[in-house]
């Protein structure tokens, strides 16, 4: 990028170390112009097939790959210092709370975002995922930049007597041993149907990390 980066303006309550920035304004990417290096060891698109009402999670062959990936038509990079990665967001979604993730600028339950924790004695995938969360499959990801396991989780919640799955998330998990830390890029959607629209961001979101 040309322009300097410049740190996020962010309400009290969202406040960041000053150290994590991103940059001004959008990044608006040439109609058809590929993004570099983005390389995806399975294809997400279609993430789901339809079947009636319901949606199924697809993992292609392994030894399908996507070599280029064109870019949503304005978006911004984030750098976070703390963690040394940078990654593109959809230009005018909106950070919320402390952490690292974006809404819509209409929030409609839809978000994508990054965490991490660090490997230590006991560390498992799921303490990655939401309270009540079950694994329906998962499967291995190359992004280019590190392998990963994708995995298809819903969230429920308690409702009367009984529990209803209120979100539909998929996670990329990255293992960093050398750094001690594990990555998890995410995405979250009231319903199926929801998270397919959040496809094309979350999936550039997997290939735009730096």
């Amino acid at each position: 990028m040309d322009s300097d980066p410049i740190e996020e303006k962010v309400g009290l309550a969202d406040q960041a170390p000053a150290h994590d920035h991103e940059e001004l304004g959008p990044r608006r990417q040439p109609p058809g112009q590929a993004m570099e290096s983005a390389h995806v060891g399975v294809v997400l698109l279609p993430l789901y097939l339809a079947h009636g009402a319901s949606f199924l999670w697809a993992l292609p062959p392994a030894d399908l790959q996507i070599t280029s990936l064109t870019a949503p038509p304005e978006s911004r990079r984030v750098t976070i210092d703390e963690i040394g990665l940078s990654l593109e967001v959809p230009w005018n979604w909106q950070r919320r709370g402390p952490g690292w993730l974006w809404l819509p600028p209409e929030p409609d339950g839809t978000m994508i975002g990054i965490r991490w924790s660090d490997l230590g004695g006991g560390w498992h995938p799921e303490a990655m995922f939401p309270p009540m969360s079950d694994v329906v499959v998962e499967g291995a990801l190359d992004l280019g930049w590190a392998q990963a396991v994708m995995y298809a989780v819903q969230v429920a919640a308690p409702v009367a007597q009984s529990y209803m799955v209120v979100a539909q998330e998929r996670h990329a998990i990255v293992l960093r041993p050398d750094e001690g830390r594990a990555y998890d890029l995410f995405a979250s959607a009231p319903g199926m149907e929801q998270l397919a629209d959040l496809e094309v961001h979350y999936r550039y979101m997997l290939a735009s990390v730096r």
